[in-house]
Order: structure tokens, then C-alpha cells, then sequence
């Protein structure tokens, strides 16, 4: 029998501790999820309890504590699923066997965290994610499974990060058996294709630049859009009479106006109209100063927008 430590969180968790529950040969020992990451009503602690599995919640997973749960469930093991915390070297020494990790994104060409904004806002056609053998590189490991999938033209973080959750279950499920059973060669990442993004890197900083063209302006404020939940990276602002508005959603509606880049040309009850470097941009949906949703006609009146103003 082969003894499995899984540490996640959220749905996605779940579903991967289901998977390996399933799994021919494998023993769910002990399953550990933080506190500090928003789930619903307890999600996977009641999974747990349902289940009849081992659960311990920790908002520091290389702690004493876990690390003697880790030690005593004696894992051959572990596996990391929507982990948002660093292992360090004394958690990767437990498993006898490997530790693997879930990057919802394609690797190595996208390290890090919020890859999702950066693979839209960088234009990508295609995106994927990769079960890799973890190590102390973040990232870096060996890559274990992978699976490469198109981009919408209207993928938001929120919809590309559930897709690729979907297809990072799917996967889990094809490679479980083959990997307990020593089955699967692991593959090198080309450390010369990397790229990685921290939590320091931002995009211009947030902020629009109208004289960008409107395919680049659209995929910024899209990569961006996180509605309606609370935006972990940077909000797309712009802005307006000294106040910063936030658009989450712009349209092209028509071409160039020989207005300057940023030049309000028109304000209508559900749209703003706003030159940049090769068309006229419609900002159709858009938060305030304070990240609250505020029809666009009503914002442009209470901040006082007219014909001639300029976004920057």
C-alpha cells in the first residue's frame, strides 16, 4: 500500500484527494489545508470528516506540528494541490518517494503566481498546467504530467484558472497509477524557456496606457478583471480628474477619431468613450476609487466627466 500526505485547499483539493482515493493501492493518510485561503463553509475539513480521513489545519505548513503529522503519517507521497505556501527542506525530506506539485499554468514558460493575468494579458493563444516533481526551486522541478489547451478570446482570470483546475483533476486521475507505479519518466524542464513572475512584478503598475492600441488595452483590463471577487494582483486604473477608476470590461467601437490618446469623446448612460492609439475604446463596465461596481453613466456624474477630459 502506498501512503499519500496531500496539502491543499478549496475545491480543487477535494477533488484531487477523490482521485486518489480511488486510486488502486493508495492511502489517503492525512490531508492538510490553511485557514487563511477563502474556501466555503469548511469545504475540505467536511470532506475530510465525511470521508473518515485525518485533516489538520495550518496557516505555517513547515511548523513542528505539521511536520511531526507529516512524519508520523509516514508518506511515500506528497502531493500539493492549490498549496499558496512554500515547502521547505525539511517537509520535501519526509515522502520516501517524491513530492508533486500542481502549477495551474504551463511550465517553464510560466513560473510564479497570477500567471493566469500575465498568459491574457501577454497575448497567449493556448495555455496549460503541469504536475511537477517540487523541489526547492519553485517551479523548476521535473514535469511529471502536462497538458496544453486553447485560450478563449474572452478568458478572464477567473475562467482560465477554473479551467485549468478542471483539467488538473483530469490529468491527476490518467497519471496516478502510472506514477505510484514507478511508471512515469520524469522530464526536465528547458530552464532557458523560463520565465517567472513574483509578486513584485505588475503590469505598467496597473495602470492604462491609452496610446497602447486596443487589443493591447483590452487584454490588459481582461487579465486583469477578477470580479466579483476580491482582486489578489493589480487593479487595470485609470485616471480621471485626480480620481483613479477601475474598468473591468472595454469594447471597440469604432476607429480612431484623431482625438489624443486618453480624450473622452463621449459619455452615454452605459458606455464611456475614450480614444487610445488606434480606435475608440468603449469602457462599459468599471469600478470606483473604492473597488465598488458603479454603472458607468453614474460614475462618469459623479466624478464629473465631460467630452475633452483625458484618462491617463
Amino acid at each position: 500500500m502506498t501512503n499519500v500526505v496531500v496539502i491543499g485547499n478549496a475545491q480543487f483539493v477535494v477533488d484531487c484527494v477523490g482521485v486518489l482515493q480511488r486510486t488502486a493501492d493508495v492511502t489517503v493518510r492525512l490531508v492538510i489545508s490553511d485557514p487563511a485561503v477563502p474556501t466555503i463553509g469548511g469545504l475540505v475539513e467536511r470532506c475530510c470528516r465525511v470521508h473518515g480521513l485525518t485533516h489538520i489545519s495550518a496557516t505555517d505548513i513547515n511548523s513542528d506540528r505539521v511536520l511531526e503529522a507529516v512524519a508520523a503519517a509516514q508518506p511515500d507521497f506528497l502531493f500539493s494541490a492549490y498549496n499558496m505556501q512554500i515547502m521547505k527542506r525539511r517537509l520535501l525530506a519526509l515522502p520516501t518517494r517524491a513530492t508533486v506539485n500542481f502549477h495551474n499554468g504551463p511550465l517553464p514558460r510560466y513560473r510564479g503566481i497570477n500567471v493566469y493575468s500575465w498568459a491574457i494579458i501577454n497575448g497567449e493563444r493556448e495555455y496549460g498546467v503541469t504536475w511537477h516533481d517540487a523541489g526547492e526551486a519553485i517551479d523548476a522541478g521535473d514535469i511529471l504530467s502536462q497538458r496544453m489547451f486553447p485560450l478563449a478570446h474572452d478568458e478572464t482570470p477567473l475562467t482560465l484558472s477554473r479551467r485549468g483546475f478542471a483539467v488538473g483533476v483530469e490529468l491527476l486521475a490518467e497519471m496516478a497509477t502510472p506514477l505510484i507505479r514507478g511508471q512515469i519518466d520524469p522530464v526536465p524542464q528547458d530552464h532557458a524557456q523560463a520565465s517567472s513572475y513574483s509578486r513584485k512584478d505588475t503590469p505598467n503598475g496597473g495602470r492604462m496606457d491609452f496610446a497602447w492600441s486596443f487589443d493591447r488595452l483590452e487584454r490588459f483590463v481582461r487579465g486583469l478583471n477578477y470580479y466579483p471577487i476580491r482582486n489578489p494582483f493589480v487593479y487595470a486604473t485609470a485616471m480621471v480628474n485626480d480620481t483613479p477608476i477601475h474598468p473591468l470590461k472595454v469594447v471597440r467601437f469604432g476607429d480612431q477619431t484623431g482625438a489624443p490618446p486618453g480624450a473622452v469623446v463621449d459619455v452615454e448612460r452605459d458606455m464611456l468613450r475614450v480614444a487610445c492609439g488606434d480606435a475608440v475604446l468603449g469602457i462599459t463596465e468599471a469600478l470606483d476609487a473604492n473597488w465598488r461596481w458603479v454603472p458607468i453613466g453614474e460614475l462618469a456624474r459623479l466624478l464629473g466627466i465631460r467630452v475633452g477630459d483625458r484618462l491617463t
